[in-house]
């Protein structure tokens, strides 16, 4: 199935129906589905076949209204039943589209930032995260997106409801075109119309038919992503640079369909394929902390193990550790086979590193950095098992000294040695503020950061299927993350935002449990001149985000004349005689 173009490529029925599943973490949205089809299905239409499919996929609840006088579509969840004012919710989404220069398909992204304002429907036992219905001004065709649950609502079910849904609105359409002819039968385009939608609707129903009898054939693993999705949209995978030129021959005007503006477009497609082919496998639980219990924690580590001069453990650096130990006496198979695990935590060093004091209002995320510190399985152990004898309340902090004491001697390490991470980082963002960039350094999905001290993520290296439930915690959220944004990242915490746009007590902690690292990722990465940046891409991810590479170049070089002269001095104070 090719995809059809706008700007007088030839437009094909509205069964042709192009699925993708693309990384919105850009955007704000956890996994987004843009569902492209030929011609402009009428909105009423849409919105019947979304009810009818419900009918028959019941785990997804939520309907589409036009609201004519905004020329929007809102998408509303929740009972339908008036009797409770809390019973109906709504949200308007915002998308923006813009034509990327040298290309004729336009970029989609979300303007607003659902997740960050904790705007997940829950939805019988699946969370649907938005959906939307724009138009490509004379291109004849329209595009759904939406963003839903990948644990409850896996990519096939998807590929299944999103093919029920066409079908049914086709069918809704060639019913009012049946209405229309017999009100004016002489209107001959209409008639055509109407027997267009009906063979998209046997189109698509066979399509359905033959994915649900191969479904049937051979059980799904549902622990993995599944992309059969993908085949039965009859998506060529190129596995090479040359079969990109050629994909991208074929579809002459359109550059990969993946959101970065590339350097070269045959790379830009290998690095998204072989993303999206080896680095989906990566499944997240959301879960949100009470703030009154992160400053337990806080101050549980506070007393336990002071931290030396001009640091301190911030809120989630204590919830790291408080969580290492949870997770291990959860699964403790994992780190008995290695031996113990890596806490990989984030300290703030706002008093000042290398003799700069860095303004508590600085927009800069110089005072941030991120260790990896090796836990021992007999320290886990000890720490699991007196966190379980003091209660819940205690918090492992104050129950296990010895584990937050491991986490202040790797803290002294790590400054200590000029090549680990935390000088190695200090020095990016610092060229980066003395270049004058750091409005413009900014993390992946806009974490926030406090004048108080709360550093806003966190991360923990580990491999158990499920985050356990802690007292005051309840799960948020489930679901995929597409080509590995942060590539080896694990965990990442957010202070959410109150109403007025001021930071918040609560901790949202996203925990991914990646399969398998993805190699063709990182050498298309070096392909395009970033390897420095890749040996420690945790460590660099403010200056690198998708959609950015122009831009982080322009960093780079920008930062570049400063590096230079800081490592000449560095050069000339270790070489003898000079």
């Amino acid at each position: 199935m090719s995809r059809a173009q706008p700007h007088g490529r030839a437009v094909q029925t509205a069964s042709s129906v192009h699925l993708m599943a693309l990384d919105a973490a850009a955007r704000g949205l956890y996994v987004t589905q843009y569902i492209e089809y030929n011609g402009q299905l009428p909105v009423n239409a849409l919105r019947t076949g979304l009810q009818r499919a419900l009918t028959v996929y019941p785990v997804l609840q939520g309907w589409l209204e036009h609201n004519a006088a905004a020329s929007a579509v809102v998408l509303r969840w929740g009972s339908k039943d008036s009797s409770s004012s809390n019973s109906r919710r709504s949200s308007n989404f915002s998308f923006a589209t813009a034509e990327r220069k040298g290309s004729s398909m336009p970029n989609i992204w979300s303007t607003w930032q659902l997740w960050w304002h904790g705007a997940l429907p829950n939805v019988a036992g699946g969370k649907l995260a938005g959906a939307k219905v724009t138009c490509w001004p004379g291109a004849g065709k329209s595009i759904l997106v939406f963003s839903f649950d990948h644990s409850v609502f896996d990519q096939l079910t998807a590929h299944k409801f999103l093919q029920l849904w066409l079908e049914q609105a086709a069918a809704a359409a060639a019913a009012a075109s049946r209405v229309t002819n017999f009100q004016k039968p002489a209107n001959a385009d209409l008639a055509a119309a109407a027997a267009a939608a009906a063979a998209a609707a046997a189109a698509a129903a066979a399509a359905a038919a033959a994915a649900a009898a191969e479904d049937n054939a051979a059980p799904v693993d549902r622990s993995r992503f599944d992309r059969s999705c993908y085949t039965s949209a009859q998506w060529q995978l190129p596995h090479s640079k040359q079969e990109c030129r050629q994909w991208l021959a074929e579809h002459a005007g359109d550059r990969c369909p993946f959101p970065w503006d590339p350097l070269d477009p045959a790379d830009s497609c290998i690095m998204g394929w072989k993303g999206l082919l080896q680095s989906s496998d990566s499944e997240f639980s959301v879960w949100r902390i009470p703030g009154q219990q992160l400053q337990q924690w806080k101050a549980a580590a506070a007393a336990a193990c002071p931290l030396p001069q001009g640091m301190w453990y911030s809120a989630n650096g204590a919830a790291a550790a408080v969580l290492l130990a949870t997770m291990y006496a959860a699964a403790p198979e994992k780190a008995q086979q290695l031996g113990g695990l890596y806490l990989s935590t984030v300290v703030n060093l706002r008093g000042g590193r290398c003799g700069l004091d860095i303004p508590k209002d600085s927009a800069t995320n110089a005072s941030v950095s991120g260790i990896r510190v090796w836990c021992p399985e007999p320290l886990l152990a000890a720490a699991a098992a007196r966190a379980a004898a003091a209660g819940a309340d205690a918090g492992v902090c104050a129950a296990s000294p010895e584990l937050m004491h491991r986490l202040r001697s790797g803290l002294q390490e790590e400054l200590s040695n000029p090549r680990g991470t935390i000088n190695q980082q200090f020095e990016w963002f610092e060229a980066a503020r003395r270049a004058g960039l750091t409005s413009k350094v900014q993390l992946c999905q806009g974490l926030l950061q406090t004048d108080a001290g709360d550093v806003v993520m966190d991360s923990i290296t580990f491999g158990a299927a499920d985050l356990p439930t802690l007292p005051g915690t309840h799960f948020v959220a489930s679901s995929v993350r597409m080509l590995a944004s942060y590539m080896d990242r694990i965990v990442m915490a957010t202070a959410l935002p109150r109403a007025d746009g001021q930071p918040g007590h609560d901790l949202q902690i996203e925990v991914s449990f990646p399969k398998r690292k993805t190699p063709a990722l990182y050498k298309a990465w070096r392909q395009l001149g970033f390897q420095e940046v890749l040996r420690r891409p945790a460590a660099v991810e403010g200056l690198l985000y998708p959609n950015s590479v122009r831009m982080t170049l322009r960093m780079l070089l920008g930062c570049l004349p400063w590096l230079l002269l800081r490592w000449l001095r560095m050069l000339l104070r270790r070489t003898p005689g000079l």
